[in-house]
């Protein structure tokens, strides 16, 4: 796929089963040569889930230099029960919307992501560029947590900014997800909280 689309490339990748609890490396291996014939470095980051089952995350970059820029996405979707009409994994364009399970959340942006970045030659860029696939969005961040921890071209693009085109209703959200905790510790006796 020299020439992409961004239609052509979601309706593929959404063909792909890819719930949560399956192995998504039938998609990852789909766009391992797309990424290469288009100049981006590879790396694949592969882990087994907490039931066993294999998963990949793939991080592609263009460019070198520090404070680069990452379009972080995901391959996996929630599971396709609820769709009585059609089968989800068969994509169909109605009117102007494409109907296919993982079409808007996350399959359409990572197309997007990829389709924007192909034709850039990384030679010309003074900053990186890194496209990262993750797996588990949907019931953990795992495979995000696996790019963050392992990730050699992530790391080495000292990523400055980074956007995870996740459906918005085209409203920007800074900083959507994230988390935090805290951890108290009380010295005492014991008590209730009426005494």
């Amino acid at each position: 796929m020299t020439n992409l689309d961004v239609l052509d490339l979601t309706m593929e990748l959404v063909r792909f089963p890819t719930v949560s609890s399956q192995d998504n490396t039938a998609l990852t291996d789909y766009l391992e040569p797309i990424f290469a014939a288009h100049g981006f470095e590879l790396e694949r980051i592969d882990y087994h889930d907490a039931k066993g089952v294999l998963k990949r995350t793939l991080v592609a970059k263009k460019g070198s230099g520090e404070g680069g820029i990452g379009f972080i996405s995901h391959s996996d979707t929630v599971p396709g029960s609820g769709w009585t009409s059609r089968d989800p994994w068969t994509p169909v364009v109605e009117g102007d919307r494409l109907i296919g399970l993982g079409a808007c959340d996350m399959k359409g942006p990572l197309a997007a992501s990829i389709v924007a970045a192909a034709p850039i030659d990384g030679a010309t860029l003074s900053k990186a560029l890194v496209i990262g696939v993750t797996s588990d969005e949907e019931i953990g961040f795992q495979g995000a947590r696996e790019m963050l921890e392992r990730s050699e071209l992530s790391r080495s693009a000292t990523l400055r900014y980074a956007t995870v085109p996740a459906p918005t209703r085209l409203a920007p959200a800074y900083a959507h997800k994230g988390g935090a905790g805290v951890v108290g510790t009380a010295h005492g006796q014991a008590a209730h909280t009426s005494t």
